[in-house]
């Protein structure tokens, strides 16, 4: 039998003493990631612009209905099938998408 509890908690950098390793090839990755290209340099930049894409009550209601769903599918996940955990992506993202699409 499937143990989702052992899934959960099982953590396999954690567990194979690679941290150090696993930290510094994700620090080679984000130092070598080109920003100079990208349309907002800091936060302070990208802030309105979110605000701007979410200042739509029906649109802020969607991503909640979403987050709402995932939370659902990842106890179902967890207590009736696997599967479940399949549809978490496609849910969450898709509420989002729909609003940001058609709202």
């Amino acid at each position: 039998m499937f143990d989702a509890f052992y899934w959960i908690s099982f953590d396999p950098i954690q567990n194979s003493g690679h941290n150090e390793a696993m930290e510094l090839i994700m620090g080679e990755l984000i130092m070598s990631m080109d920003i100079s290209n990208r349309p907002f340099k800091s936060f302070a930049e990208f802030y309105p612009y979110y605000l701007s894409e979410h200042w739509q009550p029906a649109c802020r209601v969607m991503h909640y209905v979403g987050t709402a769903f995932t939370f659902v599918f990842l106890i179902l996940g967890i207590f009736v099938s696997l599967l479940f955990w399949l549809c978490i992506p496609l849910v969450g993202y898709g509420f989002a998408w729909i609003s940001h699409a058609f709202i």
